[in-house]
């Protein structure tokens, strides 16, 4: 299982820190949710359908998410110990697989992502283990920084697109 200290230590962003999530966080993950459907915002509803429209929809991925990882590590993304993201990981398998990572918009395109998958690709190296996500295929930026991470394509089923990043001999970075 693991744990957020493993990926800390390896964490190369000063001030860039991630622990565990727990019940208390549930507020924040709710907001972040939030902040990364434009389309559910787009909608143009009235405030509070709109909220019970995304608390709707974060309670069924959270559901889905459980369901199908019943044992995934759920983690916040700080930055100067404030919550500006999360990530959501199953290293169960004979892989590791990163379900979701998502920031508040305002802390997108820092490096904070990047760093976050180094160490989570440092984390597999230890562990002789590929790292498989899926990501949307309209999802340029995410696409591109794996990409640049060295994952590769394995397969295409729109609208997403699966990677993996395979360790190697010199540690794979």
């Amino acid at each position: 299982m693991l744990t957020a200290s493993a990926l800390n230590f390896h964490l190369t962003l000063p001030g860039l820190a991630v622990r565990q999530a727990t019940e208390a966080d549930q507020e924040f993950l709710l907001a972040l949710y939030a902040a990364t459907r434009q389309d559910l915002q787009q909608l143009q509803l009235p405030p509070a359908q709109a909220e019970h429209l995304i608390t709707m929809q974060y309670q069924a991925q959270y559901s889905g998410y459980r369901q199908q990882y019943p044992k995934a590590c759920s983690l916040i993304i700080e930055y100067a110990n404030c919550g500006i993201g999360r990530i959501l990981l199953d290293t169960a398998n004979t892989n590791i697989r990163l379900i979701d990572i998502a920031l508040l918009p305002d802390h997108r395109r820092q490096g904070y992502a990047r760093a976050c998958i180094r160490a989570l690709q440092d984390f597999a190296v230890q562990r002789n283990k590929p790292v498989q996500l899926s990501v949307y295929q309209d999802n340029i930026a995410a696409h591109t920084l794996y990409l640049e991470l060295g994952f590769s394509p394995i397969q295409s089923s729109p609208p997403f697109l699966s990677l993996c990043w395979l360790p190697t001999a010199t540690g794979g970075l």
